[in-house]
């Protein structure tokens, strides 16, 4: 039986939903994860055009996507290792890369999952057939979600999360450009990020405020089987908010030259993981569980619902913000780029029950 599983991961929708097979598999099997970012040899999101004009940072891309893979993993008691070596392998091949990290990792099955059919990303399916091809060990091909009304739900899902992940990247650039360069950033796109982070966080916890929340309140009517987990998620709502205004208060300690930019830098770096640790549980275990369990009708619901409020004025408030950003740092040629916190390696590992 399979005891160590490969897993890569890239910022396509077929990916994050290939995280949440794989860890109810290896949980199943007793097996443990090796998740592995694909290098891309891209300083750009894959699916920039969700994410705003803006180029992000290999490593910092790279950090987001294994922390939401390793937040699923640790959901479900599943021992994992989260590497990315962007750093060396940038220019590498992607499905070479695979095979590679493959061996060198003692993985005795890749698993994967094909492109959905509305899926951007087409050098995935590509990448997969060349692992098929090349592979000197097992790979298991996930079929991804074909039904057309949990695939555009989903999608709306995770380009909420995408929104708000390009919100903390540009922020976190910019608070880096400016400690490097020892300068000083204008206020407004600072206050701007703090209110929005706090806005979302506030509306997520009113009944159908968000997306995640449409999805939970339909889940409790048809199965208890991760009960303990949307209840963890609530928790998690509630730290959110408090975490949001604490940024808030931050940003405007900073105004008054009360901390440095380097402190407001750490403090949103750690809110970042949180976020990214929070996104990772909703998608590896609450999204798997709704294709599960959710009937048509929940489905169409829940479309109904966000197709009305929630993922396009996310979507819009995300994209002004990252366009205040680079409109404040046009004149001093710095542009939004994601980065890793400081002191984040490009190669990282974790088991998460430690």
């Amino acid at each position: 039986m399979y005891r160590h599983l490969l897993v890569p991961v890239d910022d396509s929708d077929a990916s994050s939903e290939a995280v949440g097979h794989a860890v109810e598999f290896a949980w199943l099997l007793g097996a443990r994860i090796t998740f592995f970012h694909v290098p891309t040899g891209e300083a750009a999101f894959p699916t920039s055009r969700r994410r705003g004009a803006f180029a992000v940072e290999p490593n910092a891309l790279a950090w987001e996507l294994l922390a939401k893979a390793q937040a699923a993993a640790r959901a479900h008691g599943v021992t994992c290792d989260t590497v990315s070596d962007t750093a060396s392998d940038a220019d590498q091949v992607p499905h070479r890369a695979i095979l590679s990290a493959a061996r060198e990792y003692g993985s005795d099955l890749i698993l994967m999952v094909s492109r959905g059919m509305h899926d951007a990303d087409t050098g995935l399916a590509t990448r997969t057939a060349s692992v098929l091809a090349a592979a000197e060990r097992p790979v298991l091909v996930c079929a991804p979600e074909q039904r057309p009304v949990p695939m555009r739900v989903t999608r709306m899902l995770l380009d909420e999360h995408r929104a708000h992940a390009a919100v903390l990247h540009a922020w976190l650039g910019m608070l880096r450009h400016v400690r490097l360069q020892d300068g000083s950033p204008g206020l407004a796109p600072l206050r701007a990020c703090a209110g929005y982070l706090h806005r979302r966080a506030s509306s997520a916890l009113r009944q159908g405020g968000n997306g995640a929340s449409c999805l939970d309140e339909r889940l409790r009517g048809r199965t208890g089987a991760i009960s303990a987990e949307l209840d963890e998620l609530v928790l998690r709502r509630r730290r959110n908010r408090r975490l949001t205004r604490e940024l808030n208060e931050l940003v405007e300690q900073y105004a008054r030259g009360l901390i440095p930019v380097a402190e407001l830098e750490q403090a949103v770096s750690a809110y970042a993981t949180f976020s990214w640790e929070h996104h990772g549980r909703e998608e590896g275990v609450v999204f798997a569980a709704a294709r599960r369990y959710l009937s048509d009708a929940d489905w169409h619901a829940i479309d109904r619902a966000l197709a009305t409020r929630m993922c396009q004025g996310a979507r819009a408030e995300s994209g002004s913000l990252i366009s205040l950003i680079n409109d404040t740092w046009a004149d001093t040629g710095a542009h939004a780029h994601g980065v890793p916190p400081p002191g984040k390696p490009s190669a990282v590992r974790a088991d998460p029950r430690t």
